[in-house]
């Protein structure tokens, strides 16, 4: 039943890591090495899938390997938080709403800016 339970919690995360990529306030990094972790403890199969992904594979090697990050995945990432939040500061009709998103804005660059280059 474990691993049935961390299977699904795995398959969960992935999909929240992948929607991730698309939407820059989600950290996808973060989800897929859940997903990695739930995998590890319930299917190798799944877990080899995931690490020899072309796309997953490497974001999760580097940053469990090197707390790091390429510097064109972080230029594409700083790129897409910019340009998807800002236009949402923008269209925002809420001073309070607007300043919250810039505030994420903000410690998201921070964050990303701080991960080693690998």
């Amino acid at each position: 039943m474990k691993r049935v339970i961390y299977i699904v919690l795995g398959s969960i995360m992935l999909v929240i890591g992948s929607i991730g990529i698309f939407l820059p306030v989600l950290p996808t990094t973060v989800f897929l090495i859940m997903a990695a972790f739930f995998f590890t403890h319930s299917s190798d199969r799944l877990y080899q899938r995931l690490m020899s992904n072309k796309t997953f594979g490497p974001i999760i090697t580097n940053y469990i390997k090197y707390k790091g990050i390429t510097r064109k995945d972080r230029t594409k990432a700083t790129v897409t938080l910019w340009v998807v939040i800002g236009i949402s500061i923008v269209l925002s009709q809420s001073y309070l709403f607007g300043s919250i998103l810039f505030l994420v804005l903000i410690l998201h660059t921070v964050f990303l800016y701080r991960l080693n280059l690998v």
